[in-house]
Formats: structure tokens, sequence, C-alpha cells
């Protein structure tokens, strides 16, 4: 059932971006930034297997990490008092530790950019973000 799923995961992504980047860019010449996307997806799969990070060893696994890697990503966090004070929709997450730690995990492993948005305004948040996507100041 596992493969099952994380290959209709897969192909629903792939469906996505082709709708929310793939054609807005190249039709429109637009930037797009995208929240929630492969990283999430990555990190969704791997507690749904109950495996984490190993979900990376998978054929569905493989195929969304080098769609990641390709394009500039940046983690945005805070701590997960913080995040639950923000959007308190998160508290109903019984394994929000374990997300919050397999994004650190991603972003330490393949050299993710981390902004915490905790220490700083978002202002300070925002350009910080764009800086470290070769965007420019906001």
């Amino acid at each position: 059932m596992l493969e099952l799923y994380s290959w209709s995961v897969t192909f629903d992504y792939f469906l996505g971006y082709f709708g929310k980047v793939t054609l807005p860019r190249r039709l429109l010449r637009r930037t797009v930034i995208c929240d929630r996307f492969t990283w999430d997806t990555l990190v969704d799969l791997g507690l749904a297997s109950g495996v984490d990070e190993a979900f990376l060893g998978s054929p569905a696994g493989r195929i969304l990490l080098g769609l990641a890697r390709r394009h500039r990503s940046v983690l945005v966090t805070a701590p997960a008092q913080e995040l639950l004070q923000r959007r308190p929709i998160l508290g109903l997450d019984p394994r929000l530790d374990r997300r919050l730690r397999l994004y650190q995990v991603f972003a330490a492993q393949f050299n993710l950019d981390v902004v915490d948005s905790a220490s700083l305004s978002e202002e300070a948040s925002v350009s910080k973000v764009l800086e470290s996507l070769g965007i420019g100041p906001a």
C-alpha cells in the first residue's frame, strides 16, 4: 500500500508542479515561489511510511529528491511553540516534533539555507529568503 500511496502522491506532485510552476514560468515568464512543495511532500511521505528520511531510498523518494535538489530552496522555520502560537491547528498534528526534526535533517543533509522567522521580523525574513533565492531585495 505504501508503494501505491507514494506513487500516487508523486504523480499528484507532478500534475501540481506542471500547473502551478511550469506553465506560468514558461508561458507567462513569471518567477514562481512555491510554498509547501517538494520538500513537504518528502516529509509527508517519510512520516506516512514510518521510515522518515529512509524514504529517500525508495524509487518515488529518489524522483522527488531529484526534483527538490534541482531548484533553490530555503527552509523558513520557527520553534514548535512559535508555530503553534501562529497556527494553533498545527497542534492537531501528533507528529509535529518528528516533522520539524525531519525538515532540519533535510536542511542539514542537503545544505538548504535556513531562515528562523521567530528571531527576525516578517520583513527581514522575506528579505533573507529572497536573498537566498537570488531574487534580490523585497
